[in-house]
């Protein structure tokens, strides 16, 4: 008695070449995909920070505006809009409500 047949092995390797391939074809095209499904978006999780075993920090953006979420545990989640302001260094500031606060980023190290 066996446990595998040979038209099961065949079976079985044809399906996961099948997944395999389709695998490649997403990672190769991942980015048209993405416009095409993400259309109407109007929220997008820019990058996510974790600060603490149950604590983290998201930047995102609503409607090209982008904003900090700050969720920490036992308090309420806090939500602050960023902006982006010149600063008197030639650098860019994130600026939390009014003002720069100091975070200034020199133009090489910014993206």
């Amino acid at each position: 008695m066996d446990l595998l047949r040979v038209d099961q092995i065949i079976i079985l390797s044809a399906f996961l070449a099948g997944l395999g391939l389709l695998w490649a074809l997403v990672l190769r095209n991942r980015q048209e995909l993405n416009d095409h499904f993400g259309r109407g978006r109007r929220l997008r999780v820019l990058e996510t920070a974790a600060l603490g075993p149950a604590d983290r920090a998201v930047i995102l953006t609503v409607d090209g505006q982008d904003f900090l979420l700050l969720k920490l545990k036992g308090a309420n989640p806090v939500l602050k809009p960023l902006r982006s302001a010149r600063s008197e260094c030639g650098g860019i500031c994130q600026a939390v409500d009014a003002g720069c606060d100091g975070m200034c980023l020199p133009p090489e190290v910014r993206k």
